[in-house]
């Protein structure tokens, strides 16, 4: 089967954010830790999902198991409400892992377990954006050593360190790359 390649491009307008790239890097140096998370937090539109697809793209070869792409806002988690249909989102990974429709088991425990079995081979990435509650994350979480799942969020996911989890709250450019972001958008 083909390996699934799922996480969209950055803009093409992404500036600087050197430092966030860098620290993503740092958090799995070691191809053979155990599975964990990170998570990219701040502001709405300050840039986690571009800095987090950059990296991703730059980082593919990290991950021969492929890397897998999941908008909690598309489960249900759209402006501001917390029930997400995270069933719905480990069956979207398992359907981009190749399970078919009439395999996929109806309880989230036996999702859950089946995708943990379908990425236990190779390292996976799943960049979970919009997660508003640690069980999202948890529930995509592969089974390979060096695998990770990223996560963008506005929402306070501390409940996640107790699982190990790495943090970075990204912040606002700085003036020059702000000036830089700008005149890549208007062609300047």
């Amino acid at each position: 089967r083909e390996v699934p390649r799922e996480v969209p491009a950055a803009p093409v307008t992404f500036v600087d954010r050197s430092g966030i790239l860098a620290w993503l890097s740092e958090q799995i140096a070691d191809p053979g830790q155990p599975p964990r998370i990170v998570v990219v937090a701040g502001l709405p539109g300050v840039g986690k999902r571009a800095a987090v697809r950059r990296w991703a793209h730059q980082s593919r070869d990290r991950f021969p198991g492929g890397d897998l792409h999941v908008d909690c806002a598309e489960f249900g988690g759209l402006g501001g409400r917390s029930t997400v249909d995270v069933s719905g989102m480990v069956g979207s990974c398992l359907r981009a892992l190749g399970a078919d429709d009439e395999h996929l088991p109806a309880a989230l425990a036996e999702r859950v377990r089946l995708f943990r079995t379908r990425t236990s081979r190779a390292p996976v990435l799943v960049v979970a954006d919009n997660v508003t509650e640690p069980g999202q994350a948890t529930s995509l979480m592969p089974n390979s050593p060096g695998s990770v799942v990223l996560v963008t969020t506005n929402t306070d996911l501390g409940e996640l360190r107790l699982d190990g989890a790495g943090f970075y709250d990204l912040g606002r450019l700085d003036e020059t790359s702000a000036s830089e972001l700008l005149g890549r958008g208007f062609g300047g």
